[in-house]
């Protein structure tokens, strides 16, 4: 595209991160909220990537996903038009994709059925709201640094051009024909993404026409043919998120990841609700990370059970201890304010439960407040992140 901008709207460019289909992704300063963005150039052609359905569809769509608030779902701050180009401005985080951790290997079962999960609860949230994701491929699923699965931009029905060749085994056999497209479109991307990382390979192979037959036509082997051990269990219930037919698939993404509870045997340990809402709960053995310094998170923990230590790096020597954190004490709080990295390690001092807290749940919450009093709490924070760095300043200066 050859976009020599230096400034889109009231955001400052300030690097290139990468160029895709869908146009030029640039980290960005936002001078009103003081944070870093990623922001999305978009190209200017209409039918491709988020400006299938035109620029009024592609304004539908950022409007609603920016009503979505899920600790597994990229946040949406915003879009507009800046010198004839239409942008899009979201959360930036420190994270690798999808892709990135399959082009390792296969992770263990466990960890798979643990991102499936995440992005299932993005899908199951998302298409409560009326939106589909249409396009879900190891492109579009971030991991950070704390595990947790952030699904990008729902922008619904995708056009087989506006998918890049090496993800387009993720489509499901409607998309590749052009049909109507709905939630079990989704279910059965997130089944690919699924048998992806239990077998190592794609359910369909190959390019072209041929890819495009194999995707329509042919039945995919179980996954545990090419996995290894424990693989075997979830065969039939990944199969059938993989069904040709949208009729024989799981009818909502909660269906599939309720099957898939059944199918690991796991009955997981309910949370009890704060004013209506569930939070998640993480169990960590001692010596455990709970984040690291620099990390960009979007959630806090209450610590439940157990202690967590909070330490700076030591350089040469030995981390130094800041803090000693135990049961009723929240860790990593400022994270429910806004994207700035850790400013310190977190480690389980002992076997530990935490309950999460997501930022978007939590700023929910905020946003019920009065503004006198959600602007207090901003400034305060703000406070104790400038001793924060005074303290790191100094250190550095007795070091």
């Amino acid at each position: 595209m050859g976009v020599t901008l230096r400034s889109v709207g009231r955001y400052r460019l300030a690097s290139l991160i990468e160029r895709t289909l869908q146009g030029e992704l640039y980290k960005a300063f936002d001078p009103a909220e003081r944070r870093f963005v990623a922001l999305l150039l978009l190209r200017r052609q209409e039918g491709a990537g988020p400006l299938a359905g035109g620029r009024g569809a592609f304004e539908a769509a950022a409007e609603a996903a920016a009503a979505l608030h899920h600790p597994n779902i990229l946040t949406t701050h915003g879009h507009g038009e800046s010198s004839g180009h239409l942008y899009l401005v979201t959360e930036l985080l420190e994270a690798r994709t999808l892709g990135a951790l399959i082009d390792e290997g296969c992770p263990a079962p466990k960890r798979a059925l643990g991102i499936a999960r995440q992005i299932l609860a993005a899908l199951a949230h998302a298409h409560a709201a009326g939106l589909l994701h249409g396009g879900l491929t190891p492109s579009e699923v971030l991991l950070s640094g704390e595990g947790t699965v952030k699904v990008k931009a729902f922008w619904g029905a995708r056009r087989l051009a506006a998918v890049a060749e090496a993800e387009r085994p993720y489509l499901a056999p409607e998309q590749v024909v052009g049909g109507a497209i709905d939630a079990r479109t989704d279910v059965y991307a997130a089944g690919a993404l699924l048998y992806r990382l239990l077998a190592g390979v794609a359910p369909c192979r190959g390019r072209g026409p041929a890819l495009i037959d194999q995707i329509k036509r042919n039945a995919p082997r179980p996954p545990s043919v090419f996995g290894g051990e424990g693989v075997a269990t979830f065969d039939e219930v990944v199969l059938q998120a993989l069904a040709k037919r949208p009729q024989d698939r799981f009818p909502s993404a909660t269906a599939f990841a309720e099957a898939l509870q059944r199918a690991s045997g796991v009955v997981e340990k309910p949370v009890a609700p704060a004013h209506g809402r569930s939070f998640g709960r993480r169990r960590l053995a001692v010596g455990d990370m709970v984040f690291r310094e620099g990390d960009i998170g979007d959630c806090a923990y209450l610590i439940a059970e157990g202690s967590v230590q909070i330490t700076k790096g030591g350089g040469a020597g030995a981390p130094i201890v800041l803090a000693t954190l135990g049961r009723g004490e929240i860790v990593g709080e400022m994270a429910l304010v806004d994207d700035h990295p850790r400013m310190a390690d977190a480690v389980a001092a002992e076997d530990a439960e935490l309950v999460v807290i997501p930022r978007g749940e939590f700023r929910q919450r905020l946003e019920r407040m009065d503004k006198v009093t959600l602007r207090l709490i901003e400034v305060l924070v703000g406070r104790l992140r400038n001793m924060a760095e005074e303290v790191t300043a100094l250190k550095s200066v007795v070091e």
